[in-house]
């Protein structure tokens, strides 16, 4: 999806951003959308192209879906259509529904943008240097937005707080807390995704996890069954296509409320490798209801209604070392990771 933060004419619109229920929430912001066509809208007037030809994002965090030619004459009379033409105009000028699509054209539409709320609670800083930043990610906070330049998400919120423009290094699922790398540079960032990405000749990164499961493991356990993706959750995957993973969980300490602290250690980075093996082993993280797992236990210190809203589970990245870089960063264990706690 190709959209612009800025308005047609290069003026950004503030984003009012407020905080209340231990939610971040954002107030519906309007940007400029690039409108691809198909040649097949050469020659059409703009209304009946867009309803022809143009299909929507396959998202519901725009105010705009799928048109008549009615409904495009009416967004171009509301000054929600911008059109340029490459060959004779340098800017984007007022366009309306009768005007003839060309070959260069580039168009754009007004649309708002809805951020869903995230967690209010702040990234913390665990490492700066003049190449990379390293936080603490607070479950709850997606790593990236519903699109580029959003405010709710890692990159967002670290900008607000004044660290300036900084590039996700590596996947951290939104539910899980802990250990996230971003590069101070394009060029940074890609050293990162180099070496944490499974599979790559470059990778170099040992990453440990703290899970809470139940029922406990009763000892050490390996799992290395393949991995798929169906309808948004990691499967087992035996065929051909399936991605090879392997994940070593360790157990440390099971709590009075019969849910086990244990350490895992996934040689891959599959997406949702850990939460997915943990499931196969018989003993899924207690609250990961997509796995398996049943969900509040009742003793959780992150079960408040507000942080259930926002969909956290006791997964945390405590550990992410990578030697090709130089980096080794801990970071510091949530609440419900921690022994002795009521």
């Amino acid at each position: 999806m190709n959209v612009t933060h800025a308005a047609a004419n290069g003026v950004d619109e503030p984003r009012q951003v407020s905080v209340r229920d231990r939610l971040r929430i954002c107030k519906p912001y309007p940007i400029w959308q690039h409108l691809a066509l198909p040649d097949a809208a050469i020659g059409l007037p703009l209304a009946v192209a867009l309803a022809q030809h143009w299909k929507p994002p396959t998202t519901n965090h725009f105010d705009l879906g799928y048109l008549d030619e009615h409904g495009w004459h009416q967004v171009g009379s509301d000054g929600r259509l911008q059109l340029r033409r490459q060959e004779r105009e340098s800017a984007y000028r007022s366009a309306t529904g009768e005007d003839e699509v060309r070959r260069t054209d580039q168009c754009l539409v007004r649309v708002f943008v809805t951020e869903p709320p995230v967690s209010a609670e702040l990234p913390s800083v665990l490492l700066d240097t003049d190449r990379f930043v390293a936080v603490c990610k607070p479950a709850g906070l997606p790593v990236t937005g519903v699109l580029k330049h959003a405010e709710l998400c890692v990159e967002g919120v670290l900008a607000a707080m004044g660290h300036g423009k900084l590039y996700v290094g590596h996947r951290l699922d939104l539910p899980v807390s802990g250990v996230l790398i971003l590069g101070r540079s394009p060029k940074q960032q890609q050293r990162v995704l180099r070496a944490c990405s499974a599979g790559h000749e470059e990778a170099s990164s040992r990453k440990t996890y703290l899970a809470r499961v139940a029922p406990p493991l009763e000892g050490p356990a390996v799992c290395a069954v393949p991995l798929g993706m169906h309808r948004g959750r990691a499967v087992r995957d035996d065929t051909a296509k399936g991605k090879a993973a392997q994940t070593a969980v360790q157990p440390l300490h099971v709590f009075p409320d019969g849910t086990q602290l244990v350490e895992v250690r996934p040689l891959q980075g599959r997406r949702h490798q850990i939460r997915a093996h943990l499931g196969l082993l018989g003993s899924p993280i207690a609250n990961d209801q997509l796995y398996g797992g049943t969900g509040c236990t009742g003793e959780g210190p992150d079960n408040a209604k507000g942080s259930q809203a926002i969909k956290i589970i006791w997964l945390h990245a405590m550990r992410y070392e990578v030697p090709s870089l130089g980096l080794d960063v801990v970071a510091p264990l949530p609440a419900w990771a921690l022994i002795g706690r009521p």
